[in-house]
């Protein structure tokens, strides 16, 4: 089972996001950058973020309000008509932030 006129692409890895482990209620960014198209301009961008919120931005931030792991996905469609989506499954389960603006390193 496909969607019409779209196909399934890499768009999304692991990379694209800014951490891999995050806080409830605190911003994540998500990463469009790399994304071409073989057949036009990339004209524009579908983020869902799986709670029910999207995102028409290349670069979008997001703030999930509770944990879980909520499935991403990315829709470009290029100048030509062409659409391109590919999936990532992202897990916030962290809880809530105790960070008091000291900056500290996951190893």
């Amino acid at each position: 089972m496909g969607r019409k006129g779209s196909y399934k692409k890499n768009l999304i890895s692991d990379q694209l996001l800014n951490h891999h482990f995050k806080y409830i209620n605190e911003e994540i960014q998500f990463h469009s950058d790399g994304t071409t198209s073989e057949n036009g301009k990339v004209i524009s961008y579908l983020w869902n973020f799986g709670d029910d919120t999207t995102s028409t931005e290349a670069n979008p931030t997001h703030v999930y309000g509770e944990k879980g792991t909520y499935t991403v996905e990315l829709t470009v469609k290029d100048s030509r008509g062409k659409e391109v989506w590919d999936t990532i499954d992202f897990e916030n389960w962290l809880g809530e932030s105790r960070n008091n603006g000291t900056s500290f390193t996951l190893f």
